[in-house]
């Protein structure tokens, strides 16, 4: 099945679909809609180059397997642009966020996802990440946000990686990162500039942080009931304290 080329305005939701396998949604314009598009159990399915303005609630709410969200344009959505939960073998890459209340939402039940090379500006939060397995987030820019990337009880999460291109850049948030109660979370090679506090975390287990660059933050790295996180080779300039760890 696929839309293409289509305009949607001003309704309850703009794109409504269940089980849907192959679906193709490439180039339409959804406006001041209340949820842009409600995807259900989709499967092999690709949502492509549209444009999304003015939801009420969501933009994309999907749950299902093997689909792509890419490429898409997101401005003035009032709650979550992405919402995705129960799903797997995810990849959300190279989407535009604007204005948004918060970018990426990827609620409980989540695995493999690759979250790469957006660009989102959020007030609330840039991406958030609960209760899921095996997620990675590389090239990403997310700025203005209260938290530029959430976590909440999750496995494996990787945030960068050895490569440049593979660097997240966290700008003019509160908190670049939040973190609670994660296991086996990866910080590499990521860029902090021009917030509050650059990374936080509380509660996570097998913690890395390494070869990330902070500046102009009033923290940098703060660490409340950490167990196991080697910290190395990260460069902090003009951040007021480096690393604040604090156990009990």
């Amino acid at each position: 099945a696929g839309l293409f080329g289509n305009y949607i305005i001003g309704n309850k939701i703009g794109l409504n679909s269940t089980n849907s396998s192959g679906l193709s949604i490439l180039g339409n314009g959804f406006q001041n809609n209340i949820t842009a598009m409600k995807l259900a159990n989709i499967v092999s399915s690709t949502i492509k180059y549209n444009g999304i303005y003015g939801a009420t609630t969501t933009g994309i709410d999907a749950t299902g397997h093997n689909f792509l969200i890419a490429n898409n344009n997101f401005n003035n959505v009032s709650g979550d642009s992405v919402r995705i939960g129960n799903s797997f073998n995810v990849t959300v890459d190279k989407n535009t966020i604007t204005n948004a209340y918060n970018g990426i939402n990827m609620t409980a039940g989540n695995y493999n996802v690759a979250i790469s090379n957006n660009d989102i500006t959020a007030s609330n939060n840039g991406v958030s990440i609960t209760n899921s397995n095996l997620l990675r987030l590389k090239g990403n820019s997310i700025q203005g946000a209260d938290v530029g990337l959430n976590l909440d009880n999750t496995n494996n999460v990787s945030v960068g990686g050895n490569n440049a291109a593979d660097a997240n850049e966290f700008k003019n948030n509160f908190f670049g990162i939040s973190s609670q109660d994660t296991n086996f979370t990866s910080v590499t090679n990521n860029d902090f500039f021009n917030g509050v506090v650059g990374m936080e975390f509380d509660g996570d287990k097998n913690l890395t942080i390494k070869n990330n660059r902070l500046s102009n933050l009033d923290g940098g790295i703060g660490l409340f009931d950490v167990q196991g996180a080697p910290i190395k080779g990260n460069l902090f300039d003009d951040v007021y304290f480096g690393i604040l760890a604090l156990d009990g």
